[in-house]
């Protein structure tokens, strides 16, 4: 009997999954609709239904963030800042590349609700890193201390780390973080999913599916010394 082929990682086929959902062909957009704010909503109801499913499958998979990430999208809340160096240099444009994004979080009162939206959390895609708490929760989740001193956390390590990423290197669904294996000890026996918040995932679905999201960005070209406000929090 042939061998059967190992299913891909957790990681492959999520990225798998975008390549193809980036790969679906739009309609055309009809003129009465041309002059209508796009929103999430209203580019999902003229897609095909092969994308529809496509993000089925991706909700199953992050069912906690899927829809707070086209609502982070929707609300125009995500801003994607292009680092120009002096002299510019459009082959490091890639690498210089940061994204920011708005809270939507809520607050309450008696007789109404407000979206506020002043602070802002910094995702690096390639790093695969968001700086609000969620993002660290879903990356260090806790622990049962019954268990700690039983099962070990291994780590696989490739035997070369890329040091920074280039124009012919395949992006990858994570980055550059490390496939954890949890329960037995060996890497090879579970492929677990990197791990992601609802601010990480509305940038990956803005900078790999762009004809889908490409247009629920902010761009902005700043400079060094702009983008190191921003990291201080002086953005918009």
């Amino acid at each position: 009997m042939p061998e059967r082929a190992d299913p891909p990682s957790s990681r492959v086929f999520v990225t798998q999954l975008l390549d193809s959902l980036r790969a679906v062909p739009l309609p055309p957009q009809d003129a009465a609709d041309s002059t209508r704010t796009i929103t999430a909503s209203n580019t999902l109801t003229r897609a095909p239904e092969s994308v529809r499913k496509l993000l089925l499958a991706l909700h199953v998979l992050f069912p906690n963030e899927v829809l707070p990430a086209l609502d982070l999208l929707d609300r125009r809340l995500v801003t994607r800042l292009r680092v120009q160096r002096c002299p510019p240099n459009l082959s490091d444009d890639a690498e210089h590349t940061i994204y920011y994004v708005r809270s939507a979080q809520t607050r309450s009162s008696r007789f109404t609700t407000t979206h506020e939206t002043q602070t802002s959390y910094q995702v690096r895609l390639e790093a695969w890193n968001c700086s609000c708490p969620a993002f660290a929760f879903s990356a260090f989740p806790p622990i049962s201390t019954s268990k700690t001193s039983t099962i070990p956390a291994t780590i696989s390590v490739p035997d070369t780390l890329p040091t920074s990423p280039s124009s012919t290197q395949e992006w990858s669904f994570g980055g550059l973080s490390l496939d954890t294996s949890m329960g037995t000890g060996d890497a090879s026996t579970t492929s677990p999913l990197p791990p992601v918040c609802k601010h990480l995932l509305a940038c990956v679905l803005v900078d790999r599916c762009a004809p889908l999201f490409g247009a629920f960005v902010e761009e902005r070209v700043v400079d060094v010394e702009e983008a190191c406000g921003w990291a201080a929090g002086w953005g918009d």
